[in-house]
């Protein structure tokens, strides 16, 4: 789940953490919306917390990138740099969803990265969708850094579906 806004968060923050603590496995959030649900004054309390909660915390941190947290483990991933961002509608839905295709296919945290790439496809497009053509050149552009993993052999897919 993702805890989906700031506002909502303050305004529900009880049945929020309920959630985060006693009913899911994986939460979503921005470094905002975490930061509110366990009034935190730093990001090292976020941590600390994830920690010992011990269920997947994936937290977006706009410009200082990403961070996904499970027990002792501590993911974090810098953001795409040098980007020119045309239109973030959709970006969180893009990250979740390529941050989910590594988990539900039993990837690393450390894969996780994938998503902010798939996220910065928007900086090549006038909107959230976009073409088989964009989606490779973008991936043959950011492939190189992701070639040695375990991503290898999942990311050719993703650019030979049609749109």
């Amino acid at each position: 789940m993702s805890l989906s806004d700031q506002f909502c968060v303050v305004r529900h923050k009880k049945s929020f953490f309920d959630l985060v603590n006693n009913k899911l496995d994986i939460t979503f959030a921005n470094e905002q919306e975490i930061l509110s649900l366990i009034d935190a004054k730093n990001f090292d309390e976020v941590i600390s917390f994830a920690q010992q909660l011990g269920k997947l915390i994936v937290i977006t941190r706009s410009d200082k990138g990403s961070i996904a947290i499970q027990k002792n483990e501590v993911v974090e991933c810098d953001s795409q740099k040098n980007l020119r961002i045309v239109d973030l509608s959709g970006a969180g839905d893009l990250f979740a969803a390529g941050f989910l295709h590594g988990h539900v296919n039993n990837l690393s945290l450390k894969a996780f990265k994938i998503s902010d790439l798939i996220c910065s496809i928007l900086s090549f497009s006038n909107s959230s969708r976009f073409s088989n053509e964009t989606l490779s050149l973008f991936l043959n552009k950011n492939f190189q850094a992701f070639h040695a993993s375990s991503l290898s052999n999942n990311l050719p897919s993703l650019a030979s579906n049609p749109s």
